[in-house]
């Protein structure tokens, strides 16, 4: 991450090879549990390819810009072991985790407006759980 650019590494290292790829794949599985292999043949299958890839590579720029500043104060040591623990969370098991697969599945389904908050609540809620659970894999304490 050092010696790339912050242009660079947010749209090759999180856009194309992070966020893109997980939005498609997330995609294709959604599809198949619906349609199984049929699912090419689907209607509006062109539609949520296009509203995936949008949707991911805007998802993969504001990861990417959010992951830049929380290294950058990581390595200026600004930040103490709470924060560093809580930022941890949100970008990479709330935004990275949870909001990505709320939103492919959003972007699969029609949801009325109540169904729409729950789904976004589970999936931000677990994924708050899910950075603080591997959070310790990454920073070795």
């Amino acid at each position: 991450m050092k010696n790339k650019g912050k242009k660079k590494y947010i749209i090759f290292n999180v856009v194309l090879l992070r966020t893109l790829p997980l939005g498609l794949v997330l995609l294709v599985i959604d599809k198949l549990f619906d349609f199984g292999f049929d699912f090419i043949s689907s209607e509006g299958l062109m539609f949520d390819l296009l509203l995936t890839v949008i949707s991911f590579i805007l998802l993969g720029v504001f990861i990417g810009v959010l992951e830049w500043k929380f290294y950058k104060k990581v390595r200026e040591n600004k930040y103490n072991n709470k924060q560093i623990r809580r930022n941890y969370a949100v970008i990479y098991g709330v935004i990275s985790w949870g909001l990505s697969i709320a939103l492919s599945n959003l972007i699969t389904r029609s949801h009325s407006f109540i169904e729409f908050l729950i789904t976004m609540g589970i999936w931000l809620i677990g994924g708050y759980i899910f950075g603080l659970v591997t959070f310790p894999t990454i920073f070795n304490k």
